[in-house]
């Protein structure tokens, strides 16, 4: 996992003393399974997508996994061997992030945020299970639905916990509270954060395809909206990583408010590709626009994955949306939510991509990212252009600047 745009790039996660974060961004292969096991469409596809996010992928324990006294999760044959393993022995699952608010993030604003929008204390799980649940929902929005609800909701929060839990022991006076380790390693909480965004499968030069939850998810959207660098990394990684050592530093330094202001900054370059996400799927799932999402050719079905799509990255971040701008959410949710029961083809979108578009767009400011930083969609035939205006958050004004700086310290470092 690299952060800055060239040859030299770091590797934040594995230059850390002290830590060994690799099992904890394997919680990316669950993500690969529960999306593999999803995109089959079929009940049993589904049924194994869930298993996965229940329980941990990886397979299950044989005979020689038991006997091996170094596989503590492993008890009998059978048993879930898990993919993400922490050192009690205990799994670390997709479902167990998704279910975790109520324990564990009950005084983080963001989180109360979601919480208090969706009135549901476990609102990611319930978009999942309730996707899973429904008898009715046409295989290719139940498909996205849950192999988009996991990393996009369910990872994304338990991202934004982690640095939270961070600045929390930093305020408690006890920095390295949920490992003790010795003065001078990096703050687990918050390298765990690291970990979770960037996950296992980015390549070598993180822009590679191969990649599951939030740097790939950022990744994806540069590509589609242009928004990325001269070497393919997303400008939004590029910053975000930049922040993700400046927190740890003041962390490390005990400057706690400094690193709780960090993390503001922090939030808006997560909220991006949700966003960015929202206006693309807006168009590509309206079905008056030039985009042509009748390449399923299956009757009634035409459109139908392009429009979970949109709701799986409306619904990640409506509640910031509304927290904004209450209006501009509803005209989002009115036009990209599937219904419980699956939604028809050809109900989707009814006030055009464009009126989503720009009732998104008046939020910006408010969620501290630019027009510029969004890009825009295929604007030969979408007819869209990037907006004017929109935020000026430190993280957006800083973004070119800071890569420069990142560069610079890195040739220094070379040196």
């Amino acid at each position: 996992m690299l952060i800055s745009s060239n040859a030299s790039r770091q590797q934040p996660l594995r230059r850390r003393p002290g830590h060994d974060f690799s099992n904890s961004t394997r919680v990316a292969l669950d993500q690969q399974e529960i999306s593999a096991a999803a995109g089959e469409g079929t009940d049993a596809g589904f049924a194994e997508a869930i298993r996965v996010y229940q329980q941990g992928g990886g397979g299950t324990c044989t005979a020689s996994d038991v006997a091996d006294e170094a596989i503590n999760q492993c008890n009998a044959v059978g048993d879930p061997k898990g993919n993400s393993v922490k050192g009690s022995g205990a799994i670390r699952t997709i479902e167990g992030f998704a279910t975790s608010g109520p324990t564990k993030m009950m005084e983080e604003p963001t989180y109360i945020t979601y919480k208090d929008y969706w009135g549901d204390e476990k609102y990611c799980d319930t978009f999942v299970m309730s996707a899973y649940n429904s008898p009715t929902m046409d295989a290719y929005q139940k498909i996205e639905l849950i192999k988009k609800g996991t990393p996009y909701q369910c990872v994304w929060m338990y991202v934004l916990h982690e640095f939270e839990d961070a600045v929390a022991d930093c305020r408690a006076g006890d920095i390295y509270d949920n490992d003790k380790t010795p003065t001078g390693a990096a703050p687990h909480a918050w390298d765990e954060g690291v970990a979770f965004y960037a996950g296992s499968l980015e390549g070598e030069a993180g822009t590679g395809s191969g990649g599951q939850l939030l740097h790939n998810l950022a990744q994806k959207r540069c590509g589609r909206m242009d928004t990325c660098d001269a070497d393919g990394m997303a400008e939004a990684n590029v910053e975000i990583y930049k922040l993700f050592d400046q927190g740890r530093d003041e962390i490390q330094a005990e400057k706690c408010e400094e690193a709780a202001a960090t993390l503001k900054k922090i939030i808006p370059l997560m909220t991006l590709p949700l966003i960015q996400g929202t206006v693309e799927y807006a168009y590509k799932s309206d079905p008056k626009s030039a985009y042509d999402c009748k390449h399923q050719a299956e009757g009634d079905r035409d459109c139908l994955k392009e429009w979970a799509e949109g709701w799986a990255f409306a619904a990640a971040a409506l509640p910031q949306i509304a927290k904004c701008d209450a209006d501009a959410a509803e005209v989002v949710r009115k036009n990209l939510e599937v219904p419980p029961a699956g939604g028809k083809a050809g109900d989707q979108v009814p006030d055009g991509y464009m009126k989503v578009k720009e009732a998104v767009e008046g939020t910006y400011e408010c969620l501290g990212i630019t027009c510029e930083q969004v890009g825009v969609f295929d604007a030969e035939n979408s007819g869209m252009e990037v907006c004017t205006g929109g935020g000026s958050s430190d993280a957006a004004l800083g973004l070119r600047a800071s890569l420069l700086a990142a560069l610079a310290a890195l040739a220094a470092y070379a040196l």
